[in-house]
């Protein structure tokens, strides 16, 4: 009799445990679901190809994070970071841009904070929503999205100057070329009023000699 009661005690502490580590063993059987957080990077507008750079971190302890903490994304592409989450909770992220190297571009120094709600589902399963608001500003965004912008003033320092070809002319000499040209003209000029002016000389001292020879006979 006492063996009995014995084993109707232990019986009874066994089930007592069970009905306490149930609800333990319940909450750690949700099957793992995927909550993703969507990003997108729009175009950047000087007509080149460029690739953004997007971080994430925790922003409170016990997060779980994505096999990734960062994507490259290419400009008007869209990605985002996939998450595994096995149980209900509410976790929050930091999402940021990694500033690039290309001084012609103002890069995006927004950060957003996602947060994902996880609850029971129906069925019994996991079900999650999304949050998003961007740091510094009131108003909430519908989504996790980044711009970078062209810096003109960057480009308008590294753009040469177009180089136009013009001919100089010494104010002071003006066309060497033409006046060396009327020079030459005038030089021949004077030697052939010289040459004539020496023949007509010789032909009038002709004719004075021989107006003399002849007034002499």
């Amino acid at each position: 009799m006492k063996k009995l009661c014995r084993i109707m005690t232990a019986f009874l502490c066994l089930l007592s445990l069970a009905a306490v580590m149930m609800p333990q063993a319940k909450a750690g059987a949700y099957d793992t679901i995927k909550a993703v957080i969507p990003v997108s990077c729009l175009n950047v507008t000087d007509g080149a190809a460029h690739t953004y750079e997007i971080h994430i971190e925790q922003e409170n302890p016990g997060s779980p994070m994505p096999s990734e903490s960062s994507l490259k994304i290419e400009q008007s592409g869209k990605g985002g970071f996939t998450i595994d989450i096995t149980e209900p909770g509410t976790y929050r992220y930091r999402i940021f841009e990694k500033a690039g190297n290309d001084p012609r571009i103002n890069y995006d120094k927004s950060v957003y904070i996602a947060t994902v709600f996880v609850q029971n589902g129906e069925g019994g399963r996991l079900a999650y929503s999304l949050s998003v608001a961007q740091q510094g500003r009131t108003n909430k965004p519908d989504r996790v999205a980044f711009s970078n912008e062209q810096n003109n003033e960057q480009s308008k320092q590294t753009t040469p100057n177009p180089v136009t070809s013009q001919t100089q002319v010494n104010p002071s000499t003006g066309n060497t070329a033409g006046n060396s040209l009327y020079a030459k003209i005038l030089k021949i000029s004077m030697l052939m009023l010289v040459i004539i002016a020496a023949v007509s000389f010789v032909i009038s001292r002709r004719s004075d000699d021989d107006e003399q020879e002849d007034i002499s006979e």
